[in-house]
């Protein structure tokens, strides 16, 4: 019995294994707060508080959102055991 190792083989084997489980999936883009990590925010703010332009990647039509880290936080923990969101992504 031949193994697929390839990409295709690898994701067809967790779909089925997905379909089984609940999931739901959380795809924040900018978290900001303490503890995050992350040091985008510094740069940015400083840009806009000195009126510099802020870089955007092209096209440049994008819509984003910035979330505070309780926030997110706050989401996933209410979400968890909760039915409706099952299967959401």
């Amino acid at each position: 019995m031949a193994i697929d190792f390839s990409w295709e083989g690898a994701r067809s084997s967790s779909s089925s294994v997905l379909q089984d489980l609940p999931y739901t999936i959380f795809q924040p883009l900018y978290i900001y707060g303490p503890y995050t990590g992350k040091d985008y925010m510094p740069f940015f703010l400083d840009r806009l508080l000195r009126n510099r332009p802020v870089p955007i990647p092209a096209p440049g039509i994008q819509l984003t959102s910035l979330s505070h880290v309780e926030d997110v936080a706050s989401l996933l923990a209410k979400v968890r055991g909760l039915h409706l969101a099952h299967a959401m992504c």
